[in-house]
């Protein structure tokens, strides 16, 4: 999940230097797919298309110290060549493993995922397997330094 509670502070932070006051930070998203029936059946799906997130509002001392701590961590990495660097982690790439979908002929959706392919399970009539192929670079499709990111090639020559 993307770490909005660090990206709205450190909206919130740079406010306050700015005289602006912050008394309280939300995510709003918007469900494009949301599905009305969907709400009125399950307690859990979400009742509106529209939700509100309410997001932790840090000091202005705690967020500071994030954000040095941001800069102090590029400063040690701007001169180091990029095949040098740490690579970014799975979470980093907003990487996603293959998956295996039980789907029903004429469906569209997926009756239920497996991160396997199960050995032993008889399909049913008018049921099929299909493979959901992991996604490993999903992030860095929004960077325009992948050309230049050595990780990024490399990753893609081994596809």
């Amino acid at each position: 999940m993307f770490d909005y509670e660090s990206q709205l502070n450190t909206y919130a932070w740079l406010f306050r230097k700015n005289g602006f006051e912050v008394d309280e930070l939300e995510v709003v998203f918007i469900i494009r797919d949301w599905d009305k029936r969907k709400s009125w059946k399950d307690p859990n799906y979400p009742q509106t298309e529209v939700v509100k997130i309410p997001i932790k509002l840090w000091s202005n001392a705690m967020t500071e110290g994030h954000v040095r701590g941001c800069i102090a961590n590029f400063e040690t990495y701007k001169e180091i060549p990029d095949n040098e660097l740490p690579e970014c982690t799975p979470a980093d790439r907003w990487s996603k493993p293959s998956k295996w979908a039980l789907m029903k002929v004429g469906g569209k959706r997926a009756t239920k995922l497996y991160d396997e392919l199960p050995e032993n399970m008889q399909l049913e009539q008018g049921f099929y397997w299909e493979e959901r192929k992991d996604e490993l670079w999903k992030r860095c499709d929004y960077c325009s330094g992948k050309l230049f990111c050595n990780q990024w090639q490399t990753g893609q020559d081994e596809e």
